[in-house]
């Protein structure tokens, strides 16, 4: 029998801190409306390199205003060439930020490219949603920004649009109807929890110069902070919103003694 004394109830020792890791890559989520300004925040972000993974490189002209550097910027048409951008800009020492641009064409990808493995398929059931996420995670998103010898250390940008939300009902001769009940976000599912923060961008127009002869009225870019897991939501530190920049995104990250963010 043991002569050892038994611990107090839920005292296993005295644990070792965690040596603080440099640099920190974040991973973002910018959600708003079409033209409301997403891939324009995340092209102001540190030495940015953008996916474009929608169907006709709808992501160029705005990205390329700002990062004025076209091999900066990729489009991609399917889930191989997909693959093939991820490693590119991870391995290029000057690209500190992988973009993707949407989330919601890069689920697209991932379902047909998870069918490709599966021959014979006519569709993806539910339960095998998960199948796919993983997919995505191991193949794409943790490949960016995990900090393991199969990862590139980067941060990560994605964006993701709002779409209509439809609900169907049925009245009482058995014909289903369908109304629309509002927006809501259309992206990659798994950013709920995997993303560090996730930010809401939406445009207000405002009237300028009230009173002289230059009055008018112009649209101004506004930042909502939806999530930021550096900083409790109930405590007095918490900022709900931000100037749509990238060193306001920055400002959101708490970091621990040693910590950077990649720049």
């Amino acid at each position: 029998m043991s002569t050892q004394p038994i611990p107090a109830a839920g005292v296993v020792g005295t644990p070792t801190p965690a040596p603080p890791i440099s640099p920190l890559p974040i991973m973002v989520e910018i959600i708003g409306e079409p033209a409301a300004g997403k891939t324009h925040l995340a092209s102001l972000s540190a030495r940015p390199f953008l996916i474009d993974t929608t169907p006709k490189g709808e992501s160029r002209s705005v990205f390329l205003k700002n990062a004025k550097d076209a091999m900066r910027y990729i489009h991609i048409g399917n889930w191989t060439e997909l693959v093939t951008a991820v490693k590119l800009a991870g391995d290029r020492t000057d690209v500190k930020t992988v973009i993707i641009d949407t989330s919601s064409d890069l689920q697209d990808m991932a379902v047909k490219e998870y069918l490709k493995r599966n021959p014979g398929r006519k569709g993806v059931m539910q339960y095998e949603y998960g199948r796919v996420r993983d997919m995505i995670d191991a193949e794409i998103v943790f490949k960016i920004a995990a900090l393991t010898p199969n990862g590139f250390g980067k941060n990560l940008i994605m964006t993701s649009q709002m779409k209509d939300l439809w609900k169907s009902s049925m009245d009482a001769d058995g014909a289903v109807h369908s109304a629309k009940e509002g927006r809501q976000r259309d992206g990659y599912q798994r950013l709920d929890f995997e993303s560090d923060i996730r930010l809401f961008v939406f445009l207000k127009d405002e009237v300028v110069n009230v009173g002289t002869p230059n009055q008018k009225t112009m649209s101004k870019r506004y930042v909502q902070v939806a999530k930021n897991r550096f900083i409790d939501k109930a405590s007095d530190k918490w900022i709900a919103n931000i100037n749509p920049t990238w060193e306001d995104i920055k400002g959101l990250v708490v970091l621990n003694p040693g910590e950077v963010i990649p720049e």
